[in-house]
């Protein structure tokens, strides 16, 4: 015989109210693992495996962007241990493909982090 658990009503409106707020600002707050990610600066990689996640459905076709983003989560922890700053090397090989703004944006991002 399934056993059924029942939650007990509470005795307070007001009750329901504010744990009905306290829910709904936790879906607001960002994720502890996902805030911990964008202090490293390694977000962009974590956002990349993820949206590769996505449209494959399979980790295994995501392998580059796993090495990315391990790549950069290493070299960031390697240079903290050493009270080093992070620093992200971005090289443009294919000057023919320059998009117009794109160094502005990278700078834009890079003062974020």
């Amino acid at each position: 015989m399934p056993t059924i658990v029942l939650d007990p009503p509470s005795k307070d409106k007001s009750e329901q109210k504010s744990t009905s707020t306290s829910d709904n600002n936790k879906d607001d707050d960002e994720d502890h693992v996902t805030s911990a990610i964008r202090k490293t600066g390694c977000y962009q990689f974590h956002e990349k495996l993820q949206e590769c996640y996505i449209e494959k459905k399979d980790w295994r076709e995501c392998s580059k962007e796993m090495q990315e983003f391990r790549s950069s989560l290493y070299n960031y922890l390697y240079t903290k241990s050493f009270n080093g700053k992070f620093l992200l090397r971005i090289e443009d090989t294919d000057r023919e493909r320059t998009v117009p703004g794109a160094i502005e944006q990278i700078q834009s991002i890079a003062a974020c982090l």
